[in-house]
């Protein structure tokens, strides 16, 4: 399903005068080698631009490569030159020994770029083309790099222009660009065998055998491909590597230029740690593709840039996605085709291949329903009704706060985003994950511990309603849940708070400190303990009646006996229970 998206949303893009020139493809550069009309190198500038971002210190500047488009080249792990050639160890010859942090001149290399593009300009007449022939032919390298301009560009990628025109650049050459694509155009496929497109169902096509280099997952290494066959075992019937896929070359060609081109387009992806999620939508409406886009951008990630921008293009119905009140009339009235199907991938790293973790499929009306249910599970009366919780955000809760060893747990994030999507039940790990932390960490209050009450109300109650159960989890404090677990929770909060109402100054430590976890999970072992301490406390404190009139009623509905131990389910409801009695009392002093 996916290779055939990709396939689909390349003819869209192409369409749309999106996609590179066939036979191009886009490069980033961070120099300009500016040439004489003799081929000698005058100068060699940054060719950079200034992204300037707000932050909480004030604005920050950060200097990226400017994006070129260059022939489309191999990959090859040998040496190989590629046409026009932006890479400096093939342009200069100049590289590092990283083993004795010393620079050497790679002649074969050189020779090979050399050799490669003089081929290729043959008969090509121009300023740019005339001054880079005598720049292969004449360029030698200087006896000591140390000093030179080339060392500042050892390891970067450049382009050529001609010097006091930078606007006239090698690769924009009408003639350079018309060869080129003339080579595209009549390419032939040796490597490959002949037989019937799986993914277009065509027969006679040349079945790729190695495909496409993908770009712009995080953290992979190497060259990683998303159809790969590195071992004999996978292969049969005499086929070699990727030609068991029966991929055609037109087809592989097709999916890797438009997954790169959403990997490398704003709007089109996102990251959560090191999973990688590329999006789009089957549609020729550019507007419907962005607008849906953006929603599912603000709907991952925080940053306050992007989606303070997204919120005033689209107001109304972001103001209703955070409340999970939007539907296909909203979105009809903002342009957006709700009919159309709309797509997410997600993706991980691996040595020398793309993971492809999931990849989901639904119409955009569907896709907005599922996400707005999901709010619903979340809000309660401890959060901002106002603000939507980005999925970034309840990730970042499953650890520890400030904590630098993080290592994210993949298959959680995958299956908790595909239940998102689907609508589907929380993964029964990610319940775990949070009770723990509340367990361990003891932060059941603030921004973080309203993100995981969020959490475990979200997990508790869609798993009631999808078993066609009463949901568990109310808004706010319920004192007419009797169920047992939640009911020792309120107590707990109501023996805390009389602990801190009997001191006459403020508790650096409290019995959640020392007993919350083992109330949570063993009730039986520690309420009769604090029940008799509480007295103590009640005695001490101002409105010690009061007090005690509330955990004597929510007693009175556990039938005079603590529960011996407490299921996963049941230690949500625990911690809930505790939240919410612990907001109610804290929130009335405050009035």
């Amino acid at each position: 399903m996916l290779i055939s998206a990709l396939c689909k949303y390349y003819d869209t893009l192409a369409a749309n005068g999106l996609i590179d020139t066939e036979g191009f493809a886009e490069q980033i550069v961070t120099f300009m080698i500016m040439l004489n009309p003799d081929g000698s190198v005058a100068d060699i500038v940054d060719y950079v631009e200034e992204i300037k971002t707000e932050t909480k210190k004030g604005v920050s500047v950060k200097k990226v490569g400017r994006i070129i488009k260059v022939p489309v080249h191999p990959d090859s792990s040998s040496v190989l030159a590629y046409l026009l050639d932006f890479r400096s160890d093939y342009i200069f010859g100049f590289d590092v020994d990283n083993k004795v942090k010393s620079i050497f001149f790679y002649k074969q290399k050189h020779d090979a770029f050399v050799e490669k593009n003089l081929q290729f300009i043959e008969g090509i007449d121009s300023p740019i083309v005339n001054a880079y022939r005598n720049f292969l032919e004449n360029w030698t390298p200087p006896e000591n790099v140390e000093g030179t301009i080339y060392k500042r560009v050892i390891g970067s990628k450049c382009c050529f222009a001609l010097n006091g025109h930078p606007e006239i650049q090698l690769q924009n050459d009408s003639q350079i660009v018309k060869k080129c694509s003339e080579q595209y155009s009549n390419r032939t496929y040796d490597d490959c065998t002949i037989g019937t497109c799986a993914i277009t169902g065509a027969p006679n096509q040349s079945i790729m055998s190695k495909h496409g280099v993908i770009k712009g997952i995080r953290n992979t290494k190497m060259n990683p491909k998303l159809v790969c066959f590195n071992n004999p075992s996978d292969e049969s019937y005499g086929k070699r590597q990727s030609a068991n896929s029966s991929i055609s070359a037109v087809a592989a060609e097709k999916y890797a230029a438009a997954l790169n081109w959403i990997l490398r387009t704003d709007g089109h992806h996102t990251y959560l740690d090191d999973l990688t999620l590329a999006y789009w939508a089957d549609t020729d409406n550019v507007q419907t593709d962005s607008a849906v886009c953006d929603i599912f951008s603000f709907f991952c990630t925080d940053n306050k840039a992007d989606r303070e921008e997204t919120e005033n293009r689209l107001s109304s119905v972001m103001a209703k996605a955070r409340v999970g009140e939007i539907s296909s009339v909203d979105l009809s009235a903002e342009g957006i085709d709700p009919s159309v199907n709309f797509y997410i991938a997600g993706f991980t790293p691996n040595s020398s291949r793309v993971s492809l973790k999931f990849i989901y499929r639904n119409t955009i009306a569907g896709f907005i329903k599922n996400i707005a249910q999901h709010q619903r599970d979340l809000m309660h009366d401890g959060l901002d009704k106002n603000k939507q919780i980005p999925v970034l955000q309840l990730m970042n809760v499953l650890f520890p706060p400030k904590t630098e060893d993080r290592k994210p747990p993949y298959p959680l994030y995958s299956a908790f985003m595909q239940s998102i999507l689907n609508g589907t039940r929380y993964p029964q790990s990610l319940l775990g994950t949070v009770i723990q932390r509340c367990k361990t960490d003891g932060l059941i209050s603030g921004k973080i511990g309203g993100t995981r009450i969020a959490l475990i109300k979200a997990c508790l109650n869609r798993k009631a309603r999808i078993l066609n159960k009463q949901e568990v989890i109310s808004m706010s404090l319920d004192t007419e849940n009797n169920s047992t677990a939640y009911v020792c929770g309120r107590i707990f909060a109501l023996l805390e708070y009389a602990q801190r109402n009997a001191s006459k100054t403020k508790l650096d430590r409290t019995i959640k400190d020392a007993y919350f976890s083992s109330a949570c999970s063993r009730p039986a072992s520690v309420f009769p303990r604090l029940m008799m301490l509480a007295q103590h406390h009640l005695e001490k404190a101002e409105n010690g009646g009061y007090i005690n009139k509330l955990i004597s009623e929510a007693v009175d509905k556990l039938d005079g006996k603590f529960p011996p131990t407490l299921s996963l389910d049941e230690q949500g409801e625990f911690i809930i229970g505790y939240y919410q009695q612990n907001k109610s009392l804290y929130t009335k002093a405050e009035k």
